[in-house]
This record gives structure tokens, sequence and C-alpha cells, in this order.
């Protein structure tokens, strides 16, 4: 079993706030929303085609194994208060959801990524990746 960590805003019940933008519980992509104010926006996760298709492969939600050292930017202000951020974590024996795998894209830095199974439609893997919400622990 591995288990895979993400930095992510928390929202009032203690769980992940769920959106597009940089450290929510979703996927950035070239239409998302703009990054909260003091957070990161970075690049986009997934570049979907033409149809609107995210397709699995290296792309998706970014996210490290769990002990690997993640970038400072991202771990320097984690308070784990509403609002702020937090690291969570998230295991892939049982994993929530077939629509969804978590793989390893980068051993040497521990980073990988939550993608498609399959090619599906953009709003269908936010939505797959929102359903992984009671999944996340808060570390």
């Amino acid at each position: 079993m591995t288990v895979f960590v993400r930095v992510m805003v928390v929202d009032a019940d203690g769980g992940p706030v769920v959106g597009d933008a940089g450290m929510q519980l979703g996927a950035r992509h070239p239409g998302s929303t703009k990054p909260l104010p003091g957070q990161s926006g970075g690049t986009s996760d997934i570049y979907p085609d033409s149809q609107g298709l995210v397709h699995p492969g290296k792309a998706g939600m970014s996210l490290f194994v769990k002990g690997a050292r993640m970038p400072a930017h991202l771990t320097k202000a984690c308070t784990g208060e509403p609002g702020q951020l937090a690291k969570f974590e998230i295991a892939d024996d049982p994993f929530p959801t077939k629509e969804l795998t978590l793989q390893v894209t980068n051993p040497a830095r521990g980073h990988g990524v939550m993608s498609p199974t399959a090619p599906m439609q953009l709003t269908a893997y936010q939505g797959a990746l929102a359903h992984t919400r009671p999944q996340w622990r808060k570390i």
C-alpha cells in the first residue's frame, strides 16, 4: 500500500476544499478559476483535448508519496485551520473509485498524479476527484 500526500485548503468541516484552483481537491486546467489570495496558482495539471476529454497518463492532480520531500512553498504555511492549508493523505489500497488511478510519475522526487483510468470529460474527472473527498485524512 502506498500513501500519497497533498497540501490543500481546509474546509469548515475539516476536509479539503473541492475546486479547480491551486491547493484545492481538483485539477487545475487552462480554464480554472484564479488561485485563492496568498496561494500559488502554478501551471495547469491537465490539458483536456478539443472535445473536453482528459486522458490517462502522466497528467492529473498532483500529489506526493508520503515521506517524500515536498517543495518548501507547499508546506511552509500549513496551519490546518479552516481557510488555511493542511497536509492530507490518501492510500491507494483500497482506493475509493475505479475511475481514477494513483501513479508515481517522478520516483526521484516522490511526485505522483491522480489521473483518469479512461478518457473522460473534464467535469466527470473533476467529479471523480471530488468523490474521493471522504477518503482524504488531514495529517
